[in-house]
């Protein structure tokens, strides 16, 4: 302990003494930690006795550190390492190495722990942490413009979320960046803010999607990571220069089995500006899903909201848990509506009941309420996408509305249904999703997951190319055998090849426009996929990626941006007796697949199974399924991307 702090000591003792400059929530938190923490964290406040707002803001630190943690890795050293190789080529989910690292390595596999704060907050370090916000703060111009507690809340605080704490972060990115406040001193907050973010240059890569927040160290050597991790960094540069900025998040989309991290600008009257791209502070938050709910990290404990009541006397599912975030979902332009639910199945023994939103791995919990006389009012339920998107506009077959099921849970951490699932409209229709057992038919089954709109484009890419063949490698003597008319599914297609095909070479030629694809090949008259070196034009023959087209995997691929006269193909070394060329464009490979085992399910209460069975070709019809039921095709053999549907007017309608 340093001298300073010796001496504060024994004015803290003095301060805790008489309890009147301290409140309540600080001494509660003091009273659960040891003796010499609690000696430590009292003179940490009291060093700023007399010293007006930085008095408040230590108190609040303190008052809200409690809940507080790292999440360490056991192993770091093979984490960096393991990043260094992944980074060093530019590894991406399109790489082989990418592949081997989703399927093998991957540092959530190593051992970690949760390191409280509380107990581990080097004092001395958050002094100076503390110091340098209130330093820069003063400077600011937009510092008389802002309260306090909203300096305190997003300007002030030492983590974000649960990052690794690195102590010396705020220093370290006010140096690296507050050139920038240079540049847009006097263009107000929202230029300076739109400004550095777009010089902050950072990548999201999903190879480390699922892995634990990175460390500020981390974030600023290799400046890729997650929506999270990008989320951390932003948050963090923009307080280290003064700038109030939140980390606000969706939990789990409406129409997709992740959620999404992004930042939100604070103004002075307490709104917001979410930024996720560069254009938003100026044009207006885009996110690229549904919206059940939007969730704000907050560095206060919310204690004056019924969830932390109930904390000691009921299991709170993860979520929600921690008691440090905050509805925000109000704050956004998303469609959204309120609904009161009264339970039919099962009657909540909790005092608090929730919607979840569906996923493969179990229905997921976003929103909350407070179960009183048999009902519980859920406020501000999202409903669909953010303004200028629809259904229509993320790709094939998508329903209008979010699918939900109220749910609560028991003693034993089980969760129950409440009702049937339901469609919320953002009129505030209930659709509900009964199963019919009296009335069946027959479903057609094509996908596990929708087409979304960007695997349509990849697609589309291929139109107006063709196949050609020859047997010299200028292909001066080459024959179109197969032109792309029409936007072709994202699947691998099979087309026989006249008879007596025999040739060295093929390519897919295009003369404009760019080009995606995941697979290209020819079979020969056995069945069996011809071997074949990738050759290609002078401009993309020493690309790495130009492997991914006969790698014999889909899902990696082949993308050409857009080039004039462009081509690439396969050299079979010799002339070969060529009997059907395939080709797939770049695909999310949620097709149905010949020779892939799949089960289906409807929802009554729990997901009950029509059976399984292995497809023969590219769908799958399941007989005598109830009408107007919840369904969910899973594939047993691979993949993880799934959703659920209804069956409508004899197609899939996607939630």
């Amino acid at each position: 302990m340093t001298p300073t702090y010796k001496v504060t000591l024994l004015l803290s003792i003095v301060f805790l003494a008489s309890c009147s400059g301290i409140d309540k929530n600080v001494q509660e938190t003091l009273d659960n930690i040891s003796q010499q923490r609690r000696n430590e964290l009292s003179a940490f406040i009291s060093h700023y006795l007399g010293r007006g707002n930085m008095h408040d803001g230590a108190k609040f630190i303190v008052a809200n550190m409690s809940d507080k943690y790292s999440i360490i890795s056991g192993s770091p050293d093979i984490y960096h390492e393991y990043i260094d190789s992944v980074y060093e080529d530019g590894t991406t989910f399109n790489s082989r190495k990418g592949y081997d690292y989703k399927s093998g390595f991957s540092p959530s596999r190593l051992s970690s722990v949760n390191v409280p704060d509380i107990d581990f907050v080097i004092v001395d370090s958050l002094t100076e942490h503390f110091d340098n916000a209130y330093s820069v703060w003063e400077t600011t111009p937009w510092r008389s413009l802002y309260s306090k507690e909203l300096f305190e809340k997003y300007v002030l605080p030492y983590r974000i979320a649960d990052e690794p704490l690195e102590y010396g972060w705020r220093k370290d990115a006010y140096e690296r960046n507050s050139h920038y406040l240079e540049s847009c001193k006097d263009s107000g907050i929202i230029a300076a803010c739109t400004y550095i973010y777009n010089n902050l240059d950072y990548q999201t890569n999903n190879l480390f999607w699922g892995e634990p927040l990175q460390p500020y160290s981390v974030n600023v050597h290799y400046r890729r990571g997650t929506c999270s991790d990008y989320a951390v960094y932003t948050a963090m540069v923009m307080r280290a220069l003064g700038i109030p900025v939140s980390l606000d998040f969706v939990p789990y989309w409406g129409d997709n089995n992740n959620g999404h991290s992004f930042n939100a600008l604070l103004m002075p009257d307490g709104s917001c500006l979410g930024f996720n791209n560069k254009d938003d502070l100026n044009n207006g938050l885009h996110l690229s899903g549904k919206v059940p709910k939007v969730y704000r990290k907050e560095f206060e404990i919310q204690r004056n909201i019924a969830l932390y009541k109930y904390k000691d006397v009921e299991y709170i599912p993860p979520l929600f848990a921690g008691h440090n975030i905050k509805d925000v979902t109000g704050d956004y332009d998303i469609p959204l509506t309120d609904i009161m639910i009264s339970p039919v199945m099962n009657t909540p023994r909790s005092h608090i009941v929730y919607l979840a939103v569906f996923s493969p791995v179990g229905w997921r919990p976003v929103a909350w309420a407070e179960y009183k006389g048999g009902n519980a009012s859920f406020r501000n339920v999202g409903t669909g996408y953010t303004s200028h998107d629809s259904p229509s506009t993320k790709g094939e077959g998508y329903g209008e509305g979010c699918l939900f099921i109220p749910v609560c849970y028991t003693d034993t951490e089980d969760m129950l249904p409440l009702d049937y699932p339901f469609i919320l409209l953002e009129t505030g229709e209930k659709r509900s999703l009964i199963p019919d057992t009296t009335m069946v038919e027959n479903v057609v089954v094509e996908r596990k997951f929708p087409r979304k709109k960007r695997i349509i484009e990849f697609a589309r890419k291929m139109k107006g190319g063709y196949f050609e063949f020859s047997n010299k490698p200028d292909f001066s003597d080459s024959e179109v055998l197969f032109f792309v008319n029409e936007t072709p599914s994202s699947r691998l297609q099979e087309i026989i090849l006249p008879e007596n095909s025999r040739y060295r070479y093929v390519r897919f030629y295009k003369r404009r426009g760019g080009i995606s694809i995941g697979e290209m090949g020819c079979k020969d008259e056995t069945g069996n996929v011809i071997p074949g070196k990738p050759v290609a034009d002078f401009v993309l023959r020493d690309d790495k990626e130009l492997i991914n087209i006969c790698d014999g995997n889909v899902l990696s691929f082949f993308d050409i941006a857009g080039l004039d006269d462009t081509w690439f193909g396969l050299d079979f070394g010799k002339p070969m007796l060529l009997r059907e060329l395939f080709f797939c464009p770049r695909t999310d490979d949620n097709e149905i697949s010949p020779g892939d085992v799949y089960e289906m399910f409807y929802w009554d209460r729990r997901w009950k199974s029509l059976g399984k069975q292995k497809a023969d070709g590219h769908t799958i019809t399941y007989e005598k399924v109830p009408r107007n039921a919840l369904l969910w095709i899973h594939n047993l053999t691979k993949g993880r991307e799934e959703r659920p549907f209804t069956y409508e007017n004899g197609k899939q309608v996607w939630w």
